[in-house]
C-alpha cells in the first residue's frame, strides 16, 4: 500500500482536508476488508480512523479491560484467546481475519470479553471511542453486519462464563459467598461486570429517557442531601410501562430495572 494515504490518517480529523478524505477512501474502497461496508459508512471512517502496523505477537486488549478504541483488520489475523481457570493458559476461541471488525464493547463501556493478539503482522484501522459512538448514531444500519461480537464467540467457547452471571452457584466461591452473606446490601451489583444484552439495554433506555423524558433526569433533594442526575424509581416504573405495551404490568417493569440494577448499569443512590 502507498504511504500519502497513511499520512493522510495519521492527522488528527479535523485536520484533514477534502483532498485527504477523498485520497483516503479511493485507496479503502479497493481493499478487500471493506468490500462489506457500505460507502456511507466508509466515508465515515476515512474522517475518524487511525492506521496502526502491527507486529506478530502484540496484544491489542486484554479480556477485563476498559476499552478505548474499535478495530477493522485491513490484513493479517489476530488471535481471540481466553485465560484458563487458574489463568497460566490462554485457550483459542478464534481467528479473525481481514475485513473483521472488533471492540464494539467500547458502546457500552463494558470491560473486554476476551484478549486478541495479533498471530502475524497486522494493519489495523483504529477508530477512538468517542468517535465510534458517533459512527454508531449515524450508521447503526450499516455496522450491524460488520461487527464481530466477542461477547457472542467467547459465549460459544465457554458457556459458564456467562451463564455465572445469571446462576449463582457457578459463581467464583468468595463471590458466591458474598452474595449469601445476610448482612449484604441487596442492592449492590450480583456480578463483576454486566452482560452484553443487560449494557444494550441500558444504553437503549437510558437513550429512549433521554428523547422522550429528559426531566426525569435531575438533581433532587432527600433527608438534606442531594443526589446529582438521578431518577426516581417509581417514575421510572410508570415511564417503562407507558414507553410499550408489551411492559403490562408494574411487577415487570420492576423486574426490568431490577436486572439491571443487579448488574451495576444502575445504581441505588439512597
Amino acid at each position: 500500500m502507498g504511504s500519502d494515504w497513511i499520512e493522510c490518517l495519521d492527522k488528527r480529523p479535523t485536520d484533514r482536508t477534502g483532498h485527504d478524505l477523498d485520497l483516503i477512501f479511493s485507496k479503502l474502497k479497493g481493499i478487500k476488508a471493506f468490500e462489506s461496508f457500505h460507502p456511507l459508512l466508509l466515508q465515515q471512517l476515512c474522517y475518524y480512523g487511525y492506521y496502526e502496523s502491527i507486529d506478530k505477537g502484540v496484544t491489542l486488549f486484554r479480556v477485563g479491560d476498559v476499552g478505548t478504541n474499535w478495530y477493522v483488520c485491513l490484513s493479517g489475523s489476530v488471535d481471540v484467546v481466553l485465560p484458563s481457570d487458574n489463568g497460566k493458559v490462554q485457550n483459542l476461541v478464534c481467528t479473525l481475519g481481514s475485513g473483521t471488525a472488533f471492540g464494539e464493547s467500547i458502546l457500552y463501556d463494558t470491560p473486554r470479553n476476551a484478549t486478541i493478539i495479533t498471530s502475524e503482522p497486522c494493519e489495523i484501522l483504529r477508530v477512538e471511542q468517542k468517535d465510534f459512538k458517533i459512527l454508531w448514531v449515524k450508521n447503526r444500519e450499516y455496522m450491524q453486519g460488520v461487527l464481530s461480537s466477542l461477547s457472542k464467540l467467547t459465549l460459544n467457547f465457554d458457556p459458564k462464563r456467562r451463564m455465572s452471571e445469571f446462576d449463582p452457584s457457578l459463581l467464583p466461591s468468595k463471590l458466591n459467598a458474598q452474595l449469601n452473606d445476610p448482612c449484604r446490601n441487596p442492592a449492590l451489583p450480583i456480578v463483576s461486570f454486566p452482560s452484553i444484552r443487560i449494557a444494550n439495554s441500558a444504553y437503549v433506555l437510558k437513550s429512549c429517557i433521554m428523547s422522550t423524558a429528559p426531566q426525569m433526569i435531575r438533581d433532587r433533594k432527600y433527608h438534606l442531601q442531594t443526589h446529582e442526575c438521578c431518577l426516581v424509581g417509581s417514575e421510572m416504573v410508570d415511564w417503562l410501562i407507558h414507553l410499550s405495551p408489551v411492559v403490562h404490568s408494574r411487577s415487570l417493569a420492576v423486574g426490568m430495572w431490577q436486572a439491571l440494577l443487579e448488574e451495576a448499569t444502575i445504581e441505588n443512590g439512597i
